[in-house]
């Protein structure tokens, strides 16, 4: 798997190498919104050595591989740096008035834990409980898990733990109940 490598520059102010990870906007998204992007773009410049630069007018970054973010159906990442586009879609679905709450609502994926986690996907990072160890640590009851969504079960074979324990909090972890056929 590729990793966002071949761009780089050193940041004097804080005497590190930054990793930038160019990315356009392709859908329309309210700015307030979108500010939970950007404000989990900001979070992880914060805390690794990655970046993300906007290059929606800047042809500097002309034929290098990208992130594009769309508004389309579903909320998941390409794991890894790909040639060319790497699309994030997040899901901003249309407002509904709730009878029940009396309150517009609307299903979107646009929420900062979920953004950090599909992001971390286009970094390279599995699912924690996808981890070739992960039977230690929890049970999977793979027949309450809805067909399709199977794939985001299995574990990864030759994968790298660095000797750490299951992070039973990670952002990579599904909750419990997730895509279970039993409700």
């Amino acid at each position: 798997m590729k990793i966002w490598n071949n761009l780089k520059f050193f940041d004097q102010k804080t005497k590190k190498v930054k990793f930038i990870i160019p990315y356009k906007v392709l859908s329309k998204y309210d700015k307030k919104v979108f500010k939970t992007v950007l404000n989990a773009m900001d979070l992880i410049s914060k805390r690794t050595c990655v970046t993300f630069t906007n290059i929606d007018n800047n042809n500097k970054y002309k034929g290098k591989d990208y992130l594009a973010i769309v508004n389309e159906p579903g909320c998941h990442s390409v794991i890894g740096r790909n040639l060319g586009k790497n699309v994030l879609h997040l899901e901003l679905g249309p407002k509904m008035f709730s009878l029940k709450t009396g309150l517009w609502v609307r299903k979107t994926c646009v929420k900062h834990r979920i953004v950090l986690h599909e992001l971390f996907h286009l970094l390279g990072v599995f699912h924690e409980h996808q981890r070739s160890d992960r039977d230690k640590y929890i049970e999977i009851f793979e027949k309450n898990i809805r067909e399709d969504k199977k794939i985001n079960f299995i574990k990864i074979k030759n994968d790298e733990t660095w000797g750490l324990p299951y992070n039973y909090d990670s952002i990579m972890n599904y909750r419990e109940n997730i895509f279970n056929l039993i409700l």
